[in-house]
């Protein structure tokens, strides 16, 4: 069997560049490591502060953040779709790869709204959302 039979055909090469552009310029702008990194952390300390009901909540604008890179990544994803059957050899794994990133962000923005949501509650009602569920279900075990 000849290989060069298999060989899948390219389009021309400025459709290549342009892809290599937007993929670079998505690395050095909303998927940089710094900025991803820094986007974790600033969650993480904000998921840590709401659970242990402690500090200055920054949840607002943590949300926001997070909420924004999420629609800059999804924004990217349609960008990246147009290349999707041109090279699927090289968007595939990189668009699994982002499709895990949002799904990780948007998992993070789903905890800090059920924490803001309770928090919320148990100021205005002046009730222990957590403690009530607790005793709750601990009453309806026995």
């Amino acid at each position: 069997m000849e290989l060069s039979k298999e060989v899948a055909i390219r389009p021309h090469s400025p459709e290549y560049s342009s892809l290599v552009m937007d993929v670079n310029h998505a690395f050095q702008t909303i998927l940089s490591p710094a900025k991803m990194n820094a986007l974790y952390l600033k969650l993480e300390d904000t998921y840590s502060q709401l659970e242990k009901r402690v500090g200055n909540f920054t949840t607002n604008s943590s949300l926001q953040e997070a909420t924004l890179c999420a629609t800059s990544i999804e924004n990217f994803i349609s960008i990246l779709n147009q290349y999707r059957y041109i090279y699927p050899d090289i968007i595939e794994p990189l668009y699994c790869n982002i499709m895990e990133l949002l799904y990780g962000i948007k998992m993070k923005i789903s905890v800090l709204q059920k924490f803001m949501c309770e928090e919320n509650f148990t100021k205005s009602y002046k009730i222990n959302v957590q403690a009530k569920l607790v005793n709750l279900a601990n009453n309806g075990t026995k």
